[in-house]
Protein backbone atom coordinates (compact mmCIF):
# COMPACT_ATOMS: atom_id res chain seq x y z
CA UNK A 1 0.00 0.00 0.00
CA UNK A 2 1.22 3.49 -1.00
CA UNK A 3 1.35 6.32 1.20
CA UNK A 4 -0.50 9.30 0.68
CA UNK A 5 2.46 11.30 0.20
CA UNK A 6 3.54 8.91 -2.85
CA UNK A 7 0.29 8.53 -4.18
CA UNK A 8 -0.31 12.64 -4.24
CA UNK A 9 3.16 12.57 -6.00
CA UNK A 10 1.94 9.84 -8.70
CA UNK A 11 -1.02 11.78 -9.09
CA UNK A 12 1.06 14.92 -10.19
CA UNK A 13 2.94 13.29 -12.40
CA UNK A 14 0.21 11.43 -14.40
CA UNK A 15 -1.33 15.60 -14.77
CA UNK A 16 1.77 16.37 -16.38
CA UNK A 17 1.72 13.34 -18.89
CA UNK A 18 -1.35 13.54 -19.26
CA UNK A 19 -1.58 17.92 -19.69
CA UNK A 20 -3.96 18.12 -17.05
CA UNK A 21 -3.59 21.49 -16.29
CA UNK A 22 -6.31 21.97 -14.13
CA UNK A 23 -5.56 18.70 -11.90
CA UNK A 24 -1.71 19.92 -11.73
CA UNK A 25 -2.61 23.44 -11.03
CA UNK A 26 -4.85 22.11 -8.26
CA UNK A 27 -2.24 19.80 -6.90
CA UNK A 28 -0.02 22.61 -5.69
CA UNK A 29 0.22 24.74 -2.76
CA UNK A 30 -0.40 28.94 -3.15
CA UNK A 31 3.23 28.74 -1.91
CA UNK A 32 4.53 26.13 -3.77
CA UNK A 33 8.54 26.30 -4.99
CA UNK A 34 9.63 24.91 -8.22
CA UNK A 35 13.49 24.68 -8.86
CA UNK A 36 14.66 23.40 -12.06
CA UNK A 37 18.19 21.68 -12.80
CA UNK A 38 20.29 24.55 -12.77
CA UNK A 39 19.46 25.86 -9.26
CA UNK A 40 16.62 28.23 -10.61
CA UNK A 41 14.02 29.03 -8.30
CA UNK A 42 10.19 30.08 -9.11
CA UNK A 43 7.23 30.63 -6.82
CA UNK A 44 3.66 30.20 -6.62
CA UNK A 45 0.74 28.17 -7.69
CA UNK A 46 0.03 30.88 -10.70
CA UNK A 47 3.36 30.98 -11.84
CA UNK A 48 4.22 27.35 -11.84
CA UNK A 49 0.75 26.86 -13.84
CA UNK A 50 1.65 29.18 -16.29
CA UNK A 51 5.29 27.69 -16.13
CA UNK A 52 3.67 24.28 -16.56
CA UNK A 53 1.68 25.43 -19.89
CA UNK A 54 5.02 27.03 -21.57
CA UNK A 55 7.34 24.11 -21.06
CA UNK A 56 4.41 21.41 -22.31
CA UNK A 57 3.88 24.21 -25.03
CA UNK A 58 7.82 23.50 -26.02
CA UNK A 59 7.69 19.82 -25.71
CA UNK A 60 4.33 18.45 -26.60
CA UNK A 61 5.03 15.06 -25.60
CA UNK A 62 7.14 15.74 -22.50
CA UNK A 63 6.94 12.71 -20.28
CA UNK A 64 8.14 11.13 -16.78
CA UNK A 65 8.84 7.83 -16.27
CA UNK A 66 9.46 6.36 -12.81
CA UNK A 67 11.74 3.74 -11.90
CA UNK A 68 12.28 3.68 -7.78
CA UNK A 69 10.58 6.05 -5.37
CA UNK A 70 12.51 6.47 -2.00
CA UNK A 71 10.01 7.94 1.26
CA UNK A 72 10.87 10.17 4.35
CA UNK A 73 7.73 11.37 5.31
CA UNK A 74 6.47 13.49 3.41
CA UNK A 75 8.83 14.12 1.08
CA UNK A 76 9.51 11.73 -1.78
CA UNK A 77 12.81 11.15 -4.19
CA UNK A 78 12.04 9.76 -7.00
CA UNK A 79 14.42 8.34 -9.92
CA UNK A 80 13.80 7.61 -13.79
CA UNK A 81 13.58 9.25 -17.24
CA UNK A 82 12.25 12.24 -18.76
CA UNK A 83 11.70 12.94 -22.25
CA UNK A 84 9.98 14.88 -24.95
CA UNK A 85 10.27 16.38 -28.47
CA UNK A 86 11.23 19.92 -28.96
CA UNK A 87 8.34 21.50 -30.78
CA UNK A 88 9.89 23.25 -33.92
CA UNK A 89 7.43 25.34 -35.82
CA UNK A 90 4.59 23.14 -34.40
CA UNK A 91 6.50 20.01 -35.66
CA UNK A 92 7.79 16.90 -33.69
CA UNK A 93 10.69 15.50 -35.36
CA UNK A 94 13.19 12.53 -34.25
CA UNK A 95 16.08 14.85 -34.31
CA UNK A 96 14.49 17.21 -31.51
CA UNK A 97 13.57 13.99 -29.33
CA UNK A 98 15.64 14.06 -25.74
CA UNK A 99 15.67 11.19 -23.21
CA UNK A 100 17.34 11.82 -20.02
CA UNK A 101 18.14 10.16 -16.57
CA UNK A 102 17.04 12.48 -14.08
CA UNK A 103 15.68 12.53 -10.10
CA UNK A 104 13.09 14.81 -8.64
CA UNK A 105 12.29 15.94 -5.20
CA UNK A 106 9.33 16.52 -3.61
CA UNK A 107 7.83 18.18 -0.81
CA UNK A 108 3.79 17.00 0.08
CA UNK A 109 1.74 18.67 2.78
CA UNK A 110 -1.48 19.09 3.16
CA UNK A 111 -2.26 16.92 0.05
CA UNK A 112 -0.85 19.26 -2.19
CA UNK A 113 2.85 19.76 -3.73
CA UNK A 114 4.47 22.20 -1.84
CA UNK A 115 8.41 21.94 -3.11
CA UNK A 116 9.48 19.85 -6.68
CA UNK A 117 12.75 19.68 -7.53
CA UNK A 118 14.14 18.80 -10.49
CA UNK A 119 17.94 16.83 -11.06
CA UNK A 120 18.75 16.00 -14.66
CA UNK A 121 21.50 17.06 -16.92
CA UNK A 122 19.57 19.01 -19.86
CA UNK A 123 22.81 19.95 -21.92
CA UNK A 124 20.49 17.52 -24.57
CA UNK A 125 18.37 19.82 -24.63
CA UNK A 126 19.21 22.99 -24.39
CA UNK A 127 21.66 21.74 -27.76
CA UNK A 128 18.41 21.09 -29.43
CA UNK A 129 16.78 24.26 -28.63
CA UNK A 130 20.06 25.96 -29.84
CA UNK A 131 20.11 24.20 -32.90
CA UNK A 132 16.65 25.08 -33.93
CA UNK A 133 17.15 28.41 -33.38
CA UNK A 134 19.57 28.68 -36.36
Amino acid sequence: MLSESVEVVIRFITAINNRNFNLLSDMISEDHKFTDSLGNIFRGRDVMTTGWKNYLHLFPDYKIEVDEIYENENKIIFTGKASGTYSSQGELSKENHWEINAAWKALVLNGKIKEWQVFGDNKPVYEIIERNKK
